[in-house]
C-alpha cells in the first residue's frame, strides 16, 4: 500500500470511520451476511449508510464523546450498525447479553450510564423491564418490531442523511462479564 492508502486507514481508524473507508472502497460487497436470519444482509454502502443515519440520531438527542449506548440486540446486522455509529460519534459502546435477566440487565444499562438502548423486540419483555430500571436511557430504539416504550429503529433512521459524518469522533466500547 502506498503511503497516502496507509494514512487514510490509519485516519479512518483513528476517527472510527474504518466502515466507512470500506464501503467508498468496495460499497457493493457484502458487509454482513445473515444466511436469511433477521434484519437481513447489508452491503458496505448499506451498512455505512445506516451507521451514519444512527450516528445523526444520537447526536440530535444529545449525546456525544463519552456518553453511553447499550444494546441488546441478537445476531443481526442493527447490531453491526449501532456499534459502527457508536464508534464514530465517541460514545461507549456496551453490549448487553441477552440471556440476562431483566433485573441484571437493568444493572448494566444503568451502571454503564446508557443515554440510548438500543434492543431486540426478540427479547421485548427483558428490555422493557431492563429500559424501567435506567432512567437515564431516554432515547429507547426497538430493532425488529415492538417493544413497549421504545421508537422503532427504522423509523427513526428514516429520515436521518445517509452521508458520512464530517467531525467523527472514535468511540469505544465498555464490557460486561458474566461475573460482573
Amino acid at each position: 500500500a502506498s503511503d497516502p492508502e496507509r494514512e487514510a486507514r490509519r485516519n479512518a481508524l483513528r476517527s472510527g470511520m474504518s466502515l466507512a473507508l470500506w464501503a467508498a472502497r468496495q460499497p457493493e460487497a457484502a458487509a454482513v451476511v445473515t444466511a436469511g436470519g433477521p434484519g437481513g444482509d447489508r452491503t458496505f454502502a448499506e451498512l455505512n449508510a445506516d451507521a451514519n443515519r444512527l450516528a445523526r440520531v444520537l447526536r440530535s438527542h444529545g449525546l456525544g464523546p463519552g456518553d453511553g449506548v447499550a444494546a441488546m440486540v441478537s445476531n443481526r446486522a442493527e447490531y453491526v450498525v449501532a456499534y459502527a455509529a457508536a464508534l464514530r460519534t465517541g460514545v461507549r459502546f456496551t453490549p448487553v447479553n441477552w440471556h440476562l435477566t431483566a433485573e441484571e440487565a437493568a444493572y448494566i444499562v444503568d451502571d454503564c450510564e446508557a443515554r440510548a438502548f438500543v434492543a431486540d423486540a426478540r427479547f421485548a419483555g427483558v428490555a422493557a423491564e431492563a429500559a424501567g430500571g435506567a432512567p437515564a436511557a431516554t432515547l429507547r430504539l426497538a430493532v425488529g418490531g415492538d417493544v413497549d416504550g421504545f421508537t422503532s429503529f427504522d423509523d427513526a433512521l428514516a429520515s436521518e442523511d445517509p452521508t458520512d459524518i464530517a467531525d467523527p469522533v472514535l468511540g469505544r466500547a465498555m464490557m460486561y462479564t458474566s461475573g460482573t
